[in-house]
């Protein structure tokens, strides 16, 4: 029975531990409330920096898809057939994903504006509490020799005087207080301080000390009035005041209501601000293949351009195994290769942007500002527009493919493609027109007129 008493005793202390270990670390996930101006002042530059961290990473993510969109647009018009059915749906669907971001991002930025500007106000006003806490200041009239009061009797004449004093290191308690996704949540709302202003009262009918209670002021005798603040309670004693009135004083206090209605104007901005969140809403990402291919845009496209069929505006197939071969076959079993095939090898491909007047190629993914993207993509087109009107006009690899020529072989080369013997390549007959004179502008059905055709990217749906 010991040994069996003994073993409870162990499990009791070993619950017990762990009991406090769970109370220690869900405590560490919540923070206390601040008790003082400038412990409150601190926590509210904590809650604004947490937001405006939060809001700057929703956007920052917004602008690496719009740049994304940019760059996939570059590489298609400048890539071949497959790149181009790969990147329609990306492009289709990257739409819904930026606005879905932009919306929520504007809602958000404009709540922490709000909140931004209440919590300057309240901010202030915890600082000119802490000067109010940090001041004394004194009055005092002393009798002359007869017992009057005369213009000589201003002794001390300090009363009223608030010296500027700044918040020392935040307390302990302050400093181990953080915001996270995790303490968020459960943040107490900052406490509404009552600043007051406390008057302390004593009297002494002579200079050596003595009661002025139902006596007269003799020589020498005198009143002193100390003020402070306090964001306490402060007790009226005044009603106590009966006797030893040179030693205990007696005190009564008076609100001074500086943060007026602010606290609970930052409450409600705080509570609208934290349900505009941005982070789940711009947290997907057009380079990701599970962000994107859910999307009912992509599913659309897919099946129009991987599986051939235009006027289709349905989100699934059947078999619904139709659309999921074709995926794969595009980018990989689950999209493992998505990155590679829409984004990694088209983006290293040199690509055209300004520099000093002059013109610079460089890798495509190494391209990042909108400046120079803009300017990308409208090189990029007018090599299309080139193309487009003379398919000779340009012999660059980028190009290739995109006339449903040159991607052919041998016996496949037919119709309006003929098939070069020496140099093994299929390229597009060239037509006499009326005047006798060779026609490049064919008409076939793998040739693209320029009054038709779209710039960007309806040019590969075939």
């Amino acid at each position: 029975m010991k040994v069996k008493r003994n073993i409870n005793k162990g499990e009791v202390s070993l619950w017990i531990l762990i009991t406090l270990v769970q109370v220690t670390i869900s405590e560490a996930k919540t923070n206390g409330a601040c008790s003082t101006p400038c412990d409150c002042k601190e926590r509210l530059e904590k809650i604004i920096k947490y937001y405006d961290i939060r809001i700057a990473s929703a956007r920052q993510n917004f602008e690496d898809n719009l740049k994304q969109l940019l760059k996939l647009q570059i590489a298609t018009l400048s890539g071949d057939r497959t790149l181009a059915k790969a990147a329609v749906p990306v492009i289709g669907a990257a739409g819904a994903i930026l606005d879905q971001c932009k919306a929520k991002l504007d809602d958000a930025q404009k709540k922490f504006d709000t909140e931004a500007r209440i919590a300057d106000k309240v901010g202030k006003t915890y600082s000119i509490m802490q000067h109010f806490v940090k001041a004394t200041s004194q009055l005092k009239l002393t009798a002359d020799s007869t017992g009057y009061l005369k213009e000589t009797s201003f002794t001390q004449k300090s009363l009223g005087k608030v010296q500027p004093s700044k918040c020392e290191a935040p307390s302990g308690g302050e400093k181990a207080a953080a915001l996270t996704t995790e303490t968020v949540a459960r943040e107490p709302d900052l406490p509404p301080f009552a600043l007051k202003a406390k008057l302390s009262v004593k009297c002494s009918t002579n200079s050596g000390g003595g009661t002025c209670h139902s006596a007269t002021v003799a020589a020498n005798g005198w009143t002193q009035l100390d003020l402070a603040h306090a964001t306490g309670d402060v007790p009226d004693t005044t009603g106590a005041w009966r006797s030893n009135t040179h030693t205990t004083s007696a005190d009564f206090g008076n609100e001074i209501a500086l943060l007026d209605d602010n606290i609970t104007n930052l409450k409600n901005a705080l509570k609208e601000l934290k349900e505009a969140d941005p982070t789940t809403a711009c947290a997907a990402k057009i380079t990701d293949y599970n962000s994107i291919a859910g999307t009912g845009l992509f599913k659309r496209l897919a099946i129009k351009i991987l599986l051939q069929k235009q006027d289709n505006e349905k989100e699934e197939t059947s078999p619904a195994e139709t659309l999921e071969k074709a995926l794969t076959t595009a980018y990989g079993e689950g999209g493992k290769n998505f990155n590679k095939v829409v984004y990694e090898t088209p983006g290293n491909k040199q690509t055209e942007i300004s520099a000093d007047g002059k013109k610079k190629t460089e890798p495509l993914t190494s391209v990042e500002t909108f400046t120079d993207l803009a300017d990308a993509l409208a090189r990029a087109t007018l090599k299309r527009l080139a193309i487009e009107t003379d398919p000779q006009a340009s012999g660059e690899p980028t190009l290739k493919g995109v006339q449903g020529c040159s991607d052919k072989k041998g016996d496949a080369c037919k119709g309006e493609c003929e098939w070069d013997k020496e140099k093994q390549t299929c390229t597009q007959k060239r037509k006499e027109g009326k005047d006798g004179k060779t026609n490049t502008n064919a008409t076939g059905s793998n040739s693209i007129v320029i009054k038709k055709a779209p710039l960007l990217l309806a040019v590969f749906i075939k």
